[in-house]
């Protein structure tokens, strides 16, 4: 009677463990877990699952929400266009580009540029599906999508959006040799739009200021002459949109001028924060990061926060692969203006310096 028992109680013991719910699955893609949980939801075909993962797309934490953006798009079902539409509009970038990521195989290319073209989608929404389609090196060759892009006709703001797409998209670097001539075309199409916007004083000052920085793009140094005039100019907004093209063309005499306007206090707050956030442009430049690092005091909050965003970067790229000891004189400054700091955003932008840098100086170890 006892040796049925004990295996009765043995087989109990060492029972298969329930399979998890598709909804704690769904859940599970926050935690440590969430390889494992992603991996499972992805290998589930049934009902349940699929609307565990629509449900998901609504969640509140932003990282579910996206990873089940990237579930949905791997059904390569259309049916799952109407779900994943909203989350191109999603309040967290993240979130955005996943959407867009996975709603483009779905949709064929007139189907893409009724989105596009449709009202259906906000500005933001519309840039996060630009954005994923210039992913790939040869969108630009289908004309219909270009004349979308090049419309004069589109708002300001979109417009402004869709030029720095494009320079994000690296379709101004040097192109090889035997590229398609239909894409030289359009790189070359794009070129002269962005230089014609860029020098056109009446152009909208937004959709002129993504121009600027896309024309800067293409020609790198060879645009500073053509561009530094415009850091004279009477408007603030110009001047301000001249420096970050500057920047744009990772020009070395470009760095000087920056920190110069930073610190000049006959600039405007708005001006002058232009340029300290454009200082991490020159990640070797040593002065830029002094410039950086003196801004921390300076009276206007505003200017602390984009001197700690810069600190933050330029922190530890300044210091030699070999002296990971040049990290410390920045983590202090850094500390000892969290501790003094009371405005909210610059101790934001404080402690997202110090989580940089601490975790640089880890890896030099």
């Amino acid at each position: 009677l006892a040796i049925p028992l004990l295996a009765a109680g043995l087989l109990w013991a060492v029972r298969p463990a329930p399979s998890p719910s598709a909804r704690s699955l769904v859940e599970g893609l926050q935690g440590r877990g969430a390889v494992y949980c992603f991996d499972q939801l992805r290998q589930l075909e049934t009902e349940e699952a699929e609307q565990a993962v629509v449900a998901g797309t609504r969640h509140r934490r932003p990282r579910i929400r996206g990873q089940c953006a990237r579930l949905l798009g791997l059904r390569k079902d259309i049916a799952m266009v109407p779900f994943l539409e909203p989350l191109l509009g999603d309040p967290d970038p993240g979130v955005q580009a996943q959407a867009a990521k996975a709603i483009i195989p779905l949709l064929d290319d007139r189907e893409l540029l009724e989105l596009l073209r449709g009202n259906r989608l906000t500005p933001a929404a519309r840039l996060s599906v630009v954005r994923a389609v210039l992913r790939e090196p040869g969108a630009i060759a289908d004309a219909a999508l270009l004349d979308w892009l090049l419309d004069r006709g589109h708002d300001p703001e979109l417009r402004q959006r869709a030029f720095l797409a494009l320079a994000d998209s690296g379709i101004a670097c040097k192109p090889k040799k035997n590229a398609d001539p239909v894409l030289l075309a359009a790189r070359q199409r794009i070129f002269e739009q962005a230089k014609a916007d860029a020098f056109d004083p009446q152009c909208n000052l937004l959709a002129r200021a993504g121009a600027m920085e896309l024309y800067a793009a293409f020609q790198g140094s060879a645009a500073f002459a053509e561009l530094l005039p415009l850091t004279r100019a009477p408007q603030p907004g110009l001047r301000e949109a001249a420096l970050l093209a500057l920047a744009a063309t990772k020009d070395e005499r470009v760095a000087p001028l920056l920190c110069a306007v930073s610190k000049d206090k006959t600039q405007p707050v708005s001006t002058r924060a232009v340029a300290l956030g454009a200082l991490p442009c020159f990640r070797w430049n040593g002065p830029a990061l002094e410039t950086a690092r003196l801004a921390l005091n300076d009276p206007e909050p505003r200017l602390r926060a984009q001197a700690a965003r810069a600190v933050g970067i330029l922190g530890d790229k300044n210091a030699p692969a070999h002296s990971p000891s040049h990290l410390g004189p920045s983590l202090e400054v850094v500390k000892k203006a969290l501790a003094r700091e009371q405005d909210p955003d610059a101790q934001c932008a404080l402690r997202g310096a110090l989580c940089s840098l601490e975790a640089r100086q880890r890896d030099h170890k």
